[in-house]
């Protein structure tokens, strides 16, 4: 192996001794060879560890580090500050890819001398030994492929379907700007921030049309499956808005991250279990109203109806949960007049959030004695 490997392949790991096998072979195995293989493992006590130092007897390109914390975030810190690459690639170990992968990556990121290049991939589940794939685009519209972008030039970069594991990274990219995950405790989203400050920092960025990483929906374990996680997201996004703050095109980027914001507590409305979407609604609205007063939130990235859930939330969350996601276990006549009356002020010609429909959430909670369901 060259003293600068091609990729540095970071691999964060805790207790995934029933996949672990088939991720690092995977990567073992790609047809780019000159790569390094950068394991770091935080603590795991179910044979994870044995099985990386069994390919690691084998195989000099692999490097396990024992990590002292349990945060993906302090993991990839780690990795990349270790790595000795020209571009940086991660695989997380719930996860496999195919074996042309990095090979091709690196032919275009090299190519067109290139900061970052994405890439689309492929979902899977195990259901009754049989594995089913579902493949993910990357990218919002066709057009957006294949093509060197500036963001501060086109923000619908923003708006992409974004995984931090399939692609490469520029490490003298990553290492000029700064570039680094947030180091919270466990593994949950802390990627959002890492996402965003590259966005906000790459000239040459762009997005590939090919899915060869294979990302595992089905690990019980994964963060997507916390419903008490309520609010890591907006955290990992208030840690991103720091980072941004005196930097350059903060104006222009900040705006783009009020859009992440409010996709990524759309997800986490879907995500967490609904006895706290109430509480995280008055979040929500808090955030944004902070955002607005800040100016931060610009309508044209916007579409219509986001654009007036939005408003709908900063004014009213109540309203918001109401008429939306109050799912109430018994359902008597009374709340379902009361829930046909939300949908009926939304429809009317009149309607106008705050102080018109206000009473109607205060209303339910009477009928409910005061106590959510």
């Amino acid at each position: 192996m060259n003293s600068t490997p091609k990729v540095s392949v970071i691999m964060p790991s805790l207790n995934v001794g029933q996949y672990i096998e088939e991720c690092i072979a995977s990567v073992v195995n790609q047809t780019l060879k000159d790569i390094e293989i950068i394991c770091v493992d935080a603590g795991s006590t179910d044979g994870t560890v044995e099985i990386l130092e069994k390919y690691a007897s084998t195989d000099p390109r692999i490097t396990i580090i024992h990590s002292d914390k349990k945060s993906y975030g302090y993991q990839m810190n780690i990795g990349i500050n270790r790595a000795k690459g020209e571009y940086i690639g991660i695989v997380e170990t719930d996860d496999y890819i195919l074996p042309e992968m990095y090979e091709k990556l690196y032919s275009v990121a090299k190519e067109n001398n290139l900061d970052v290049v994405k890439s689309d991939w492929n979902a899977f589940v195990d259901e009754n030994s049989t594995r089913k794939f579902s493949y993910r685009t990357i990218g919002c519209k066709p057009e957006i492929y294949g093509r060197v972008i500036d963001p501060k030039d086109d923000l619908e970069v923003f708006y992409v379907n974004y995984q931090n594991q399939p692609g490469l990274y520029l490490r003298s990219f990553i290492m000029d700007n700064g570039l680094k995950h947030h180091e919270t405790p466990g593994a949950s989203f802390q990627d959002v921030g890492f996402k965003l400050g590259v966005l906000s920092k790459a000239k040459r960025y762009m997005f590939y049309k090919d899915a060869s990483y294979m990302l595992r929906r089905d690990n019980p374990n994964s963060s997507v499956h916390n419903k008490g996680n309520i609010y890591v997201v907006a955290d990992e996004i208030d840690w991103a808005r720091e980072q941004l703050r005196g930097c350059e095109n903060e104006e222009l980027f900040s705006k783009a991250y009020a859009y992440c914001r409010m996709t990524s507590y759309e997800f986490t409305l879907t995500r967490i279990a609904k006895e706290f979407q109430r509480e995280f609604l008055i979040r929500y609205s808090e955030d944004f109203k902070k955002i607005q007063d800040a100016g931060e939130l610009d309508h044209k990235l916007f579409t219509n109806i986001q654009w007036q859930k939005i408003q709908d939330i900063i004014e009213c969350p109540d309203y918001v949960y109401y008429s939306n996601y109050y799912r109430p276990d018994t359902v008597n006549a009374e709340i379902k007049a009361l829930k046909q009356e939300l949908k009926d002020v939304r429809k009317s010609a009149s309607y106008k959030i705050g102080r018109t429909v206000t009473w109607l959430p205060r209303k339910i909670r009477s009928v409910l004695g005061g106590k959510e369901k």
